[in-house]
C-alpha cells in the first residue's frame, strides 16, 4: 500500500463503514419488499405524524453523503495521526499478528462496556434541557426512526456519543487495526438495527446471534422521547426505563404499533 499504514487504515475504516451501511439496509429493505410476512411480523408501524416527509429524506441523504465521503475519512486520518504521535499508546501495525483469542475476548468485552457506559451518559446528558435543542434535537427529527437516521446527528453529538467511544478509545488501548474494523462493523450493525423500525431479534437472525438489539426498546425512545437512553441494564440500573415499563415493555409496545396499519 503506497500511501502507508495511515492511508490503509483511513481507506479501510471509511470503506467498511459505508459498506456495512449499504449491506445492512439493502438486505433489510429487499427482504421487506419481497416477503410481506416479514413486514406483518417485524415492522413497527408509524402514525401519520411519524411517517417520513420529503424534506426529511433529502436532509438525511445530504447528511449521509457528507458524512461518508468527507467526515469519516478525515476523522479516521487524523485520529490515526494523533494516536501515533502519542508514543505511549504503542499502536500495533496493520500487518502485525493478531493477539491471542483470550486477549481479543478481553478487548471485546472492554470495548463493549466502555461503549455502553459512555454512550448512555452522553446520550442522557444531551437530553438535558440546556443541551438538547443545540446538540441532540437533530437526531430526533425522525420520531418514526429509520435505520439510516442512526447516523443523522449534530457534529458534537456524533463525536461525543459515537466517534470517541467507538473509534478513539479502542485506539487508546492499542487495539489491533483489524479488530477495530471488526468492532466498527458490529457496533454499526447494532446501531442500524436499533433504529431500523423492525424488531429482528425474534427472527432467525436473533436465533443465530446476528441480531442482538431489542429494536422496540430504542424505538420507544424515539416515539416518546422519554427514557431508554442506552443498554437496557443501564436504564434499569439508573431508573430511566419507567415510561417503557409503564407502557408494557416490548410486547405491549409492538401491539400498539400494529394499530397504525
Amino acid at each position: 500500500w503506497k500511501y502507508g499504514e495511515q492511508g490503509l487504515f483511513t481507506f479501510t475504516f471509511s470503506f467498511t463503514r459505508t459498506a456495512t451501511f449499504l449491506l445492512f439496509h439493502s438486505i433489510l429493505y429487499l427482504t421487506a419488499a419481497f416477503f410481506p410476512d416479514f413486514n406483518s411480523s417485524c415492522k413497527l408501524e408509524r402514525s401519520s405524524a411519524e411517517k417520513l416527509r420529503a424534506s426529511q429524506i433529502w436532509n438525511l441523504i445530504s447528511s449521509l453523503f457528507l458524512s461518508n465521503l468527507f467526515v469519516s475519512p478525515i476523522g479516521a486520518f487524523f485520529c490515526w495521526d494523533i494516536c501515533h504521535r502519542l508514543s505511549w499508546m504503542h499502536l500495533p501495525s496493520c500487518v502485525s499478528s493478531l493477539p491471542s483469542m483470550a486477549h481479543i475476548l478481553y478487548l471485546t468485552i472492554g470495548a463493549q462496556m466502555i461503549r455502553e457506559w459512555s454512550f448512555y451518559w452522553c446520550h442522557r446528558l444531551f437530553h438535558h434541557p440546556r443541551l438538547y435543542a443545540r446538540y441532540h434535537k437533530q437526531h430526533h427529527e425522525f420520531p418514526g426512526v429509520v435505520g439510516p437516521a442512526a447516523e443523522y446527528a449534530s457534529a458534537i453529538d456524533s463525536i461525543a456519543a459515537n466517534f470517541i467511544p467507538s473509534a478513539v478509545i479502542p485506539m487508546f488501548f492499542g487495539v489491533h487495526p483489524s479488530l477495530q474494523i471488526t468492532w466498527l462493523i458490529l457496533k454499526n450493525t447494532k446501531s442500524y438495527e436499533q433504529h431500523c423500525g423492525y424488531v429482528l431479534n425474534d427472527t432467525w437472525l436473533g436465533w443465530v446471534g446476528i441480531a442482538t438489539a431489542e429494536g422496540a426498546f430504542h424505538d420507544h425512545h424515539h416515539t416518546t422521547n422519554r427514557g431508554n437512553f442506552g443498554a437496557e441494564y443501564l436504564d434499569w440500573l439508573f431508573g430511566t426505563m419507567d415510561f417503557w415499563l409503564r407502557d408494557g415493555s416490548s410486547a405491549a409496545y409492538r401491539d400498539r404499533r400494529k394499530t397504525f396499519r
